[in-house]
């Protein structure tokens, strides 16, 4: 799952289990002392772990604002005002 991305409804079948089981064990909501640390990739995603790395500095070591970073990274304000809350990408430390 984390070297070769598998869809959630290809996984749950085969450990017997709902999507939903899946989707909060990659999410940390259940069994995260066995998934921490691990950054699960999503293609959805339009930032890597690298651009949030650099998103919480600017945001911890300057004033830009979020409207502007969210410019520079091609995402909506509310993408980066999460990653500011913790509400998002909160697996991703600097």
């Amino acid at each position: 799952m984390l070297l070769f991305p598998v869809p959630m409804t290809e996984i749950a079948p085969e450990f017997g289990v709902k999507v939903g089981a899946i989707d909060s064990i990659k999410k940390g909501e259940n069994w995260a002392h066995l998934t921490k640390g691990i950054v699960f990739p999503n293609t959805k995603n339009k930032l890597t772990v690298e651009d949030v790395k650099e998103i919480k500095l600017l945001q911890r070591d300057t004033d830009t604002s979020d409207t502007l970073i969210a410019e520079i990274y091609g995402v909506k304000r509310p993408c980066i005002n999460r990653i500011r809350y913790g509400q998002g990408w909160k697996q991703v430390t600097i």
